[in-house]
C-alpha cells in the first residue's frame, strides 16, 4: 500500500511522469497549469439573472453570469473601474427575495465584470 505524504506523492508523480513519452507530458501540464488557474476559495454556479449595480451616480442593468458566497460576475462590462465600490440589487437564487449587497469590481476584462461582495451571501 502506498504512502500518501507530500513527499511520497511527489515521488510517484516524478516517476509515473519520467516514463510518459514528451506530448504525453506536455498534455500533462496544460492540464495542471489549469487546475491551478481554478483558486476560488468559494464555488461558483452558474445564475442568470438581471442586476443592478450603481455607484451613487449611476446605474448600470446587466445579467448575472455566475454566483457563489463571496462575489458574481456580471455580463457585459459596464462604465465602472477596477476596484470601486459598488451596491448591486438582484433576485437571490433561491426566488426569497431581492438582495441589496455593496461590493467592489475586483475583475474587468473582456469576459465582462468580476464583484467580490463585503459579506458573505448565506446560501448561495
Amino acid at each position: 500500500m502506498a504512502n500518501n505524504s507530500p513527499t511520497d506523492i511527489r515521488d510517484r508523480l516524478k516517476a509515473a511522469i519520467s516514463q510518459l513519452f514528451k506530448f504525453k507530458r506536455e498534455d500533462l501540464l496544460g492540464i495542471i497549469e489549469g487546475l491551478q488557474l481554478e483558486k476560488r476559495e468559494n464555488e461558483r454556479k452558474k445564475y442568470c439573472a438581471e442586476v443592478c449595480y450603481a455607484d451613487g451616480n449611476r446605474a448600470v442593468n446587466a445579467f448575472i453570469q455566475d454566483i457563489s458566497v463571496s462575489g458574481l460576475s456580471i455580463e457585459p462590462d459596464g462604465p465602472f473601474s477596477l476596484g470601486q465600490e459598488i451596491t448591486l440589487t438582484f433576485m437571490h437564487p433561491s426566488g426569497a427575495g431581492h438582495i441589496k449587497i455593496s461590493g467592489k469590481i475586483a475583475r474587468k476584462d473582456s469576459k465582462g465584470i468580476g464583484v467580490e461582495f463585503d459579506k458573505k451571501v448565506i446560501d448561495i
